[in-house]
């Protein structure tokens, strides 16, 4: 019986599969009830069975559907035809992929302006099951590019049509809609408006959660579309609302995924910064949404939207992870990262990010974390194979590695120098970029940690990062290797910058100095900064690497005459450190002196309007003319042709007691020299 059984299914699937190939074929026949019969026998052969949805396409069947529907008017054919391409895309992520690409996305939309409105339907409903298909990781292609202005005005259109094609319209707007330019689109065309009946049915929950989604799309990171919907109303039983009132209705008194899209939405506003005094009571919609996320914890739901509405309502914001932690949040996120936990990619990138959030700047919420956080789970979610994933573990590792006390702790039994150091390898460019910028916290000096990825190859790795194309992550990778170089007072120090001058060059370097992105500049420059600090030997085998003093302060010079402050501020404390008064001999304050250009931009910078620039150029100046420092009076004389006197009185008649406070020493050092004219008054 079992034997007969089998073999009775290998007839029925080489059936199939005959009657599959046959179709394919007879979709491009000549006859229109041929065409029709085809892509109807396509259509129920391939519903329901991924292994005929493969077959399908080993038969080449998307491009000829895709052919089909270039050329064909037939309404008949198209209803049969169109329903296959939207199966496909609940299929495998193969299937969805071969699908979800502008060739097919495009032929569907052309269909949306067809005279029949059943095929307008059918294919809604097709693009709603390609667009909803996209977003996962090696999943569907992105297809955006094809959704232009006439295309959104379209979809607008159709939030006014019958039956359930303005819930298809809806999802589409909220799924491939994502840039500021296309919510403009929709804003100018009366999207909102024609939204809004969707959102006042309150009994229709169907209807309710796919206006609450579009919207919580549309209004993400754009001010324009919030403030839109702020000014919003709706009648729901008769009584108009305002839009911010009614969503914080619904997270009190509604269904799951209705609470989360209402919440989404609040949030949203509120990030805009929206004028409404539902959307700055955030202190009540926090907690509102803490309660739908442990509520739908603990009956079992998927609270992956709930983690990620967590995330983005106290990223950035102190006091509110500091409520999230008081709420006892941590623990459900915690449990579910896990590796005894199965859950989805969703899940644990949604609570992985929400933790991250939570530890970005609260020090309560981070002592939380670590007390219930397993670093094996950490670990795990640093090697998952999601790259969102990923992504969300080296985010979490970022906001616990801001602080101190847990790099000197947690993080060094964690064992996670390891992975983190393999992190800036991985294939995915958000990836490399997040854990770049967690090893700038992992290597500085009070880092127990640092030695550990000092051993790992760390800083080979983050030179090689520095020769990236990608202009976040080359800003990481120099940031890190400045601030491994950063106060390095330990015995080992002068190895440490002879390890990262060998590693990356000054010729390098000096690449990095005048990149095309000001950031990257300002940290080459704080890197050549950090390798000048401590004593005179310091110095000297920096400059020497530059080949010498000329190549060394030129580019310092040219520096100096850019427009960018940040970048004339670390100029100047290369220079301080090179003349530190405790460890200097003359040889670079001479140097410095005798060049006209370079200590004309020194003394130019006291009268700058950024108060941190003026503070820089008044230790460059001290140290030149330090009385102590063989050579002082000659110098000071150099400086006095420069009419330093009479700046220096103007700054001492400012109000910034940094400047003023630094502008005395300075001037004490020409009073030690007798330098300073007797009929001479600082007042």
């Amino acid at each position: 019986q079992i034997q007969r059984s089998r073999q009775t299914a290998v007839f029925l699937a080489m059936a199939a599969k005959a009657a599959l190939l046959g179709a394919v074929k007879r979709v491009s026949a000549p006859e229109m009830e041929a065409r029709r019969e085809a892509a109807r026998c396509l259509k129920n052969l391939v519903i329901g069975s991924n292994a005929r949805k493969s077959a399908l396409l080993d038969q080449g069947a998307v491009n000829s559907l895709t052919d089909l529907l270039e050329g064909e008017t037939a309404a008949a054919v198209l209803i049969e035809a169109i329903p296959t391409l939207g199966s496909l895309a609940h299929g495998e992520p193969k299937h969805a992929v071969a699908v979800c690409s502008p060739g097919v996305v495009t032929a569907l939309l052309k269909k949306l302006s067809h005279p029949d409105n059943e095929v307008v339907a059918c294919s809604a409903r097709a693009l709603r099951a390609i667009f909803s298909a996209r977003g996962q990781d090696d999943g569907p292609a992105d297809a955006e590019s094809v959704i232009k202005k006439d295309v959104v005005e379209k979809l607008v259109v159709l939030l006014d049509a019958n039956g359930s094609t303005p819930l298809s319209a809806a999802t589409i707007l909220a799924s491939c809609c994502k840039s500021n330019e296309q919510k403009q689109w929709i804003l100018d065309s009366g999207g909102v408006e024609k939204l809004l009946p969707l959102l006042a049915k309150r009994q229709d929950v169907r209807r309710l959660v796919v206006a609450l989604s579009a919207l919580g799309s549309w209004t993400s990171g754009s001010t324009p579309m919030s403030n839109k919907v702020c000014a919003a109303t709706v009648t729901p039983n008769d009584v108009e609302q305002s839009l911010p009132e009614y969503f914080l209705a619904l997270t009190r008194d509604g269904l799951p995924d209705v609470k989360i899209g209402a919440a989404q939405c609040l949030t949203n506003l509120y990030r805009a910064g929206v004028e409404h005094p539902r959307i700055s009571a955030v202190g009540q919609l926090l907690p509102a949404v803490l309660k739908i996320v442990k509520d739908d914890a603990a009956s079992g739901r998927c609270p992956a939207h709930g983690f990620r509405i967590v995330a983005r309502l106290v990223e950035d914001d102190e006091r509110l992870q500091q409520i999230a932690a008081n709420f006892g949040i941590t623990e459900i996120l915690v449990k579910r990262i896990g590796p005894e936990v199965e859950s989805s990619v969703e899940i644990r990138d949604g609570a992985l990010l929400a933790l991250a959030a939570m530890a970005s700047k609260s020090e309560t919420a981070r002592k939380a974390v670590v007390k219930h956080a397993q670093w094996s789970h950490i670990l795990v979610g640093l090697q998952d194979p999601s790259a969102q994933v990923r992504r969300a573990a080296t985010k979490f590792v970022l906001s616990i590695s801001r602080s101190v006390r847990i790099l000197r702790t947690a993080l060094v039994e964690s064992s996670l120098a390891d992975p983190l150091c393999k992190m800036l390898e991985d294939n995915d460019l958000e990836v490399r970029v997040h854990a770049a910028a967690a090893m700038c916290n992992v290597v500085m000096e009070f880092s127990p940690v640092k030695k550990m990825a000092m051993d790992l190859g760390v800083i080979q790795k983050l030179v090689i990062g520095t020769r990236a194309p990608e202009g976040d992550f080359r800003l990481n990778c120099i940031w890190g290797l400045k601030n491994l170089l950063f106060e390095a007072d330990s015995p080992n120090a002068s190895v440490t910058k002879s390890r990262v001058m060998d590693a990356i060059g000054w010729s390098h370097l000096r690449i990095l100095i005048n990149d095309e992105a000001i950031s990257v500049q300002e940290q080459a420059l704080g890197t050549l900064r950090n390798l000048v600090y401590g004593s005179m030997a310091d110095v000297d085998n920096t400059v020497r690497w530059c080949g010498g003093k000329v190549p060394f302060y030129s580019v310092l010079r040219d520096k100096m005459s850019g427009p960018h402050d940040r970048c004339r501020e670390q100029v100047l404390y290369i220079l301080c450190n090179a003349t530190a008064s405790a460890t200097a001999t003359s040889e670079h304050k001479d140097y410095i002196v005798s060049q006209s250009e370079l200590l004309g931009h020194v003394v130019s910078s006291l009268q700058h309007t950024d108060p941190r620039v003026t503070v820089a150029a008044l230790w460059c100046i001290i140290n030149l003319a330090w009385a102590e420092s063989p050579g002082a009076a000659k110098r000071q004389h150099v400086l006095l042709n420069f009419d330093i006197l009479s700046i220096l009185r103007t700054l001492l008649s400012g109000l910034d007691l940094d400047i003023k406070d630094r502008s005395k020493t300075t001037l004490e050092q020409f009073y030690s020299c007798g330098n300073v004219p007797p009929n001479w008054s600082a007042m």
